[in-house]
């Protein structure tokens, strides 16, 4: 079965722009809902915590299940997709040696990412960023992504709510 996650940002804030939070809609089947950021964060923070947090109820609620993640988001899809292997190696710093940002969510959804099947809608998106990187790993996770999505015939297409 696939469990479907689009992830989306909102300012929440009666009558005007407020604070940022992130809400992630989840849909298995019939069956559909919602869960949102309970704090607030940085703007970059947002989607990478609503991953994390979709990715840990799919985990509790259907673990076998392919989860499919709807996200629009560069840094969320190519770091899911293909650096976070790099990351991981790197000790979770960037290729330059710089520290990475949010070091506290990425070794988390590298782990869930290895008990989940986990694919990105829209990683098409991307893919010309991706392989054209000086580095041949990022490209071959890429490719190995790609290839996941076209034989479970998953992908790219539009949410279904």
């Amino acid at each position: 079965m696939v469990t479907e996650v689009v992830l989306k940002t909102a300012n929440m804030k009666a009558g005007s722009w407020g604070d940022p939070i992130w809400i992630a809609e989840l849909q298995r089947g019939e069956s559909k809902g919602q869960i949102h950021s309970p704090s607030l964060a940085t703007h970059m923070r947002l989607l990478p915590e609503a991953l994390l947090e979709a990715l840990k109820y799919a985990k509790e609620h259907w673990p076998d299940d392919v989860v499919l993640v709807h996200c629009r988001n560069e840094y969320v899809v190519l770091g899911m997709v293909a650096w976070r292997f790099n990351w991981a190696s790197n000790g979770w710093l960037k290729a330059d040696g710089s520290p990475l940002e949010h070091q506290d969510l990425w070794p988390q959804l590298h782990d869930l990412a290895k008990d989940l099947t986990v694919l990105f809608a829209d990683a098409h998106l991307y893919k010309n960023r991706a392989t054209t990187s000086r580095s041949s790993t990022v490209a071959k996770h890429f490719n190995q992504h790609d290839a996941l999505l076209r034989k479970l015939e998953l992908g790219p297409y539009s949410p279904l709510f």
